[in-house]
């Protein structure tokens, strides 16, 4: 049985109750038909429909990160593809055809912006570019799986703490219920 102890202080008047009282408390209005219009709410629908939330469900099923790499075929050309070249291409083609030993040299900038864009790329920088597409692609790979992994933790989390939060509000139901039967207010 629950009995009040001396020592413990009683709560002012002023403080809320733990149970809110369903009569102060009134149900928001339903929205009236000239607040909203038809055409905004299904505009606003479909954005959202469209738009990613950014995150994959732990079922879904990624690539597999020793899975060999697609070649790229493109329907349209993107601006990625289109570039022949990478700015550390650039960088290294520009070191390349350097005759000075002067850095900031304007003649060495000048051929740079001249080459035509459709030059051949030497292999070995042809060669480094693939191999950092390779890296790349195998390291979203992996950030992809870690993501994955992560939010299904968070998610089996989530349910656990559920689950306590809910027998929790039985337990707090169940001491409510024992002091009224006691006479204490709650």
């Amino acid at each position: 049985m629950l009995q009040a102890s001396p020592a413990l202080p009683t709560l002012p008047s002023s403080f809320p109750s733990a149970t809110p009282s369903l009569a102060a408390s009134s149900p928001p209005p339903p929205p009236t038909p000239s607040a909203t219009s038809s055409t905004s709410s299904k505009a606003s629908t479909t954005k959202t429909s469209r738009r990613g939330t950014g995150f994959r469900g732990p079922s879904t099923q990624l690539v597999a990160i020793d899975a060999p790499i697609r070649s790229r075929t493109y329907l349209v050309d993107s601006t990625t593809s289109k570039k022949r070249k990478t700015a550390a291409v650039e960088r290294e083609l520009a070191k390349r055809g350097r005759t000075s030993a002067s850095p900031d040299s304007g003649a060495a900038k000048a051929a740079a912006e001249v080459q035509p864009q459709d030059e051949a790329i030497p292999e070995d920088l042809a060669a480094a570019v693939e191999r950092k597409r390779l890296q790349n692609t195998l390291s979203a790979r992996k950030s992809r799986q870690r993501k994955q992994e992560r939010l299904g933790e968070l998610e089996e989390r989530n349910k656990e703490l559920e689950t306590e939060n809910e027998v929790l509000k039985q337990r707090v139901q169940a001491l409510e219920a024992m002091a009224k039967a006691c006479g204490f207010t709650v």
